[in-house]
């Protein structure tokens, strides 16, 4: 825009061509001088669409760090829980199956001696396929 049009466009509507919230009262038409063009019409410093665009960027880009912070103690307190049940219930299995290897030595009959030691190691590969699960 050049300098002519500029002027021009100051003459026709020099006041900024925002809008100002005023509560119940409604809204009113921003009653400072359009120092900025943009659009075709004049805005003051607060309610040009490129300083409204800067700020928000600003203030998101703060906040986005603040979340990012909260979001990711959440997720660690969230992992904290879930590996303790996890290995809650993997040492469950672990004891099971030395409970049962302990029976089983006990028995005389060898093939429900198998059969328990059996049940043995799928508990054990059950309890090692659980700690998987865990979470960093």
């Amino acid at each position: 825009m050049t300098d002519m049009q500029e002027i021009v466009a100051r003459a026709i509507d020099p006041n900024c061509a925002g809008l100002v919230y005023a509560g119940r009262a409604g809204t009113f038409p921003c009653s400072r001088q359009g120092r900025f063009q943009e659009g075709g019409k004049s805005w003051c410093s607060q309610h040009a669409p490129s300083k409204v665009a800067e700020r928000h960027a600003k203030a998101n880009k703060k906040y986005d760090e603040k979340w990012k912070a909260i979001d990711a103690a959440k997720l660690q307190a969230e992992n904290k829980i879930w590996n303790s049940a996890i290995e809650a219930a993997a040492e469950v299995l672990d004891g099971l199956a030395e409970d049962l290897f302990t029976r089983a030595e006990q028995i005389e009959i060898s093939s429900v001696r198998n059969a328990m030691k059996d049940q043995m190691v799928a508990y054990k590969l059950g309890a090692a396929a659980i700690r998987k699960l865990k979470k960093p």
